[in-house]
């Protein structure tokens, strides 16, 4: 069973997304991280925290920072203490529209 969290901020940041007729709804952009250590069945192939670390760590945060639009997500300290280098992450972005958001 993997490890699951959300990343900070952990009341996602506001954002929009375009609809297929053209409008733009607003919303908020979340992360939802799921840490599969080895062994564990991975639903598809992930990358390694190790390859995340290469790609997005930050030394002053002491944390992965994950670009997000105009933001960023934040995945570190106590979270990933104890987790190998070899575990699997899954980090998708998700959009949760407001049914008033429609511009």
């Amino acid at each position: 069973m993997p490890k699951c969290f959300v990343a900070a901020p952990s009341t996602g940041m506001p954002g929009t997304w375009k609809e297929p007729d053209g409008s733009e709804v607003r919303g908020i952009y979340t992360m939802k991280v799921e840490v599969y250590e080895p062994g564990e069945a991975v639903p598809a192939q992930l990358p390694t925290l190790a390859t995340l670390r290469q790609r997005f760590w930050d030394e002053g945060m002491q944390a992965l920072v994950i670009p997000a639009g105009e933001g960023a997500f934040v995945i570190g300290g106590p979270i990933l203490d104890g987790v190998s280098e070899s575990a699997m992450v899954n980090c998708p972005i998700t959009f949760k529209h407001r049914a008033e958001g429609k511009m």
